[in-house]
């Protein structure tokens, strides 16, 4: 079965672009579908739970209030690089 989880994720090292530091929000949602749910979906095959996970960015740990109207943007770039 799959278990609804609230993980905490802490930034370690810096991050920056060109030498100037970013100020960036840290949330983010961090989710696999597991054995049922990949099954459901159409577009999934249903083993291929085993290899991957998604991260998405997310207003989670703070509430975000948005007036009528008015829009609010969550951006991420992921990089992966060898070690």
């Amino acid at each position: 079965n799959a278990v609804d989880r609230t993980v905490t994720i802490k930034k370690s090292g810096q991050i920056g672009s060109g030498g100037k530091a970013i100020k960036t929000k840290t949330d983010a949602v961090v989710w696999n579908p597991w054995a049922d749910r990949a099954k459901a979906m159409e577009d999934f095959g249903p083993e291929e739970y085993k290899n991957m996970v998604a991260v998405e960015p997310g207003r989670v740990s703070v509430k975000q209030a948005l007036p009528a109207g008015q829009t609010y943007t969550l951006q991420e770039t992921i990089s992966v690089t060898t070690l």
